[in-house]
This record gives structure tokens, C-alpha cells and sequence, in this order.
């Protein structure tokens, strides 16, 4: 039987720092992925769609030029060409991540990968022995059950897209939901946002999301809160989405933007006597599984914190905890993270929700708004809402805020 000392599960940021980190160790390594390698977020998911977030943007700039004196015309956009411009900086991404494997000699295995036992897998019908595995296989569009959830693209296909819909129902009302309403409706899209609770980009900042969601409201972007998709039925040229307040949406394409889970299926990971939940595998503060320390998980394969730059800072203390006797523990008491909509979101804070914490452990917790119009290059208003609270064991600060330009 073939044995590793280190295997990764999974070619996203996760699995290729903890593999490669290892391998510069002197060990034994193998990275498993029956995908294209590379990540989600190079390959389908933030750097792609930021490709079509800055082409709407500059549209946006160039028919706003008149206000600075600057004639040129009528401003039109060939979304063909911004898909094109996307794969100018996608395609090349898994050859190049298979040369920097290939470079760092980590063994690079192309299959699906199944756990037999607690310290065994099988890939392709060969049996592979291992002292440690990450599973870094990310995560995957939700799962839709109603009548017609064939006929809904996901995030992966939008993005390839030729031709802009003219209307759009977006389920979900999340990071990715917003921020593809934004491009669409800026498009000219007439775009429907279907949200199953009350809120939008739950866990941010109040005040500063309800800003964004009027600013998507002047846009033309209708939000439907507290509604169930029922079912969605195929017409010759379009579909109608079943809400369950009985309205029926008219759409050209129906976008799945209702989270992504875990990707752990076909793992067997019971075989391995790894714990795990929808949410993804459960794991301590040092990543490992606690039904089996051998085991790791990073990234979205555990759920945290999903976001790429994290992912790579869980995969290299995966890394340090396999190869050393002294246990790191991760922190994500400092995250910054941005919504991609034009204007952007951004965040700094060290609890998640801070924004909503009032009450005698929150020293000040406020918003204020900026006026930007003495500047030449910006107009309207900032918005930025600081928090600065006390606690016992870790006071901390955070601020989010709400740029002008859009």
C-alpha cells in the first residue's frame, strides 16, 4: 500500500498552502482534486466577478463624464467582450497552479477520493495510507428542492453569459446576490431579489447595508423579504417563479445565490470517524477534526470564515500543526472583508454582527455620514460607522463603511 505522510483534499488556496508548506518540509505529499485546480475564487468566483463589477463600473463613469466637461457620447457595452476579458485572467489559472505543483514536487492526483478507514483512502482503486489529510474541498451551490430547481443556473454559469437578461430573479440575498444584482441592474436589467428572511447581507452592519439595499432600490432592483420560491415553470422564451405570497416573477434566467455549503459529498468521511453537519466538518481551534486528529479542514470545507484570504492563513496552520509538537490556534478576531457592489461595502471588525451590539459592553457604537462634494473625483456622501467596546477579556474596535461614486 502506498502511503503519504501529508494529503490535501482539494486544489483551492487551503489545500495548496498546506500541501506545498508540508512538501518544503521534506514530506511525503499528494494533492487530490477530481476538479480543475485553482480555487473558487480565481477560477468562478471573486476575481472573475470583479472582472464584470469594474466593466459596469466604468460604464457608470463614462455616462456620468458630462457632469466633468468630458463629451462621449452614448456609452454602450459588448458583454461578450467582458466575458472574453474574464477568461483573459481565468483560463490560465489551473495550467499555472499545476506547474507551481508540479514545482514543488507535491504529487498531483486527478480523481475523486474516498475515505476507508481512519487513516486510509482510496483514489481510483488505489489504496493510500497517510499521517495527516486537510479536507479543503469547499463548498458547492446549495442544493434546491422545489419543483423546477433543474432550470436555475448557478454563480458558475452566470458568469459565463454572453447576453445580458432582461430580467433577472436572484434567490438569496447574500454577498454574491447583491453584488450580481448590482452589475445586472446597472445593465438595465429589471431584477428581482427573492429572500427567504427579513434582511439583506445578514451579519453586516444595519445601517450601513439598509443604505446599500436603497441604493439597489434606486436602481430598480426589487427586493421580495419573507418569501419561499415554490416552483419554477418553463415558457417557451422565459420562467415564472412561485413565490409563496402567491406572486409569480417573470424571468429570462433564475439565479441560485442561496449560499454554498460544504462540498463534502462522497467523502465517507463516517469511514474516518470524522464529525460533520451541513455546515462542514467540525473541527477546534487548531483545525483538527476531534474524532480524529490525523484529520484537518480548512476553508469552506468547514464553513468559518469563507473567504480565500483565510483560507490560506487556515491552510498554512494546518501545516504548522502537522509538521510541529506546538499547536497554533487560528484567530479571526481582525477580518476585513468588502461587498463588491458599486458603491462597495466594506468591513474591519473583531466580532462578527458587532454592528448590531448596543448596551453597556458597546463604549460608543455610531454612524456618521461624510460629505464628499469638496472633493473634484467624488460626489454625494460616505457613510462610515465605527464601533469601540469594552470587554473584559478583548476590547476591540471595528468600522464598516459605505464609499461614495456609485
Amino acid at each position: 500500500m502506498e502511503h503519504y505522510d501529508f494529503i490535501a483534499l482539494g486544489g483551492g488556496n487551503a489545500g495548496l498552502t498546506a500541501s506545498k508548506r508540508v512538501k518544503a518540509a521534506g514530506k511525503k505529499v499528494a494533492l487530490i482534486d477530481p476538479t480543475p485546480v485553482g480555487g473558487l475564487c480565481s477560477l468562478n468566483g471573486c476575481n472573475p466577478k470583479k472582472v464584470l463589477v469594474r466593466a459596469v463600473e466604468v460604464l457608470h463613469l463614462v455616462r456620468e463624464a458630462g457632469e466633468h466637461g468630458i463629451r462621449t457620447g452614448e456609452a454602450k457595452i459588448d458583454w461578450s467582450a467582458v466575458i472574453d476579458r474574464k477568461h483573459r485572467f481565468t483560463d490560465s489559472v489551473t495550467d499555472n497552479t499545476e506547474k507551481g505543483l508540479r514545482a514543488a514536487k507535491v504529487d498531483y492526483i486527478k480523481a475523486p477520493a474516498r475515505f476507508t478507514a481512519p487513516d486510509r483512502l482510496e483514489v481510483n482503486g488505489r489504496a493510500l495510507a497517510f499521517d495527516g489529510v486537510i479536507v479543503a474541498t469547499g463548498s458547492a451551490p446549495r442544493c434546491l428542492s422545489f419543483p423546477g430547481a433543474d432550470l436555475v443556473a448557478t454563480s458558475d454559469q452566470i458568469l459565463e453569459a454572453r447576453t445580458v437578461p432582461s430580467r433577472l430573479a436572484i434567490i438569496g440575498a447574500g454577498a454574491v446576490a447583491l453584488e450580481f444584482a448590482h452589475v445586472f441592474a446597472r445593465l438595465g436589467s429589471n431584477v428581482h431579489v427573492l429572500n427567504r428572511g427579513q434582511e439583506a447581507l445578514k451579519g453586516h452592519d444595519r445601517e450601513l447595508v439598509s443604505r446599500l439595499v436603497s441604493h439597489l432600490q434606486s436602481l430598480g432592483v426589487v427586493f421580495h423579504n419573507g418569501v419561499e420560491v415554490k416552483a419554477v415553470e418553463a415558457n417557451p422564451t422565459s420562467y415564472d417563479v412561485q413565490l409563496s405570497d402567491g406572486v409569480k416573477v417573470g424571468a429570462d434566467l433564475v439565479l441560485n445565490a442561496a449560499g454554498r455549503p460544504a462540498n463534502l459529498e462522497g467523502l465517507c468521511l463516517e469511514k474516518a470517524q470524522v464529525q460533520y453537519s451541513e455546515h462542514g466538518v467540525d473541527v477546534n481551534e487548531c483545525l483538527r477534526s476531534p474524532g480524529n486528529p490525523r484529520i484537518f479542514a480548512a476553508g469552506d470545507a468547514h464553513g468559518a470564515r469563507e473567504l480565500s484570504p483565510v483560507a490560506s492563513y487556515e491552510g498554512a496552520i494546518v501545516a504548522h500543526n502537522f509538521l510541529h509538537g506546538e499547536e497554533r490556534r487560528v484567530d479571526y478576531s481582525a477580518i476585513p472583508s468588502a461587498i463588491f457592489t458599486v458603491p462597495p461595502l466594506g468591513c474591519s471588525r473583531f466580532d462578527r454582527g458587532w454592528g448590531a451590539q448596543t448596551g453597556p459592553r458597546c463604549r460608543s457604537c455610531h454612524a456618521r455620514h461624510v460629505g464628499v462634494d469638496r472633493f473634484p473625483h467624488c460626489r454625494g456622501e460616505a457613510f462610515i460607522r465605527q464601533s469601540d467596546q469594552r470587554k473584559k477579556q478583548r476590547p476591540h474596535r471595528g468600522r464598516a463603511s459605505l464609499r461614495p461614486g456609485g
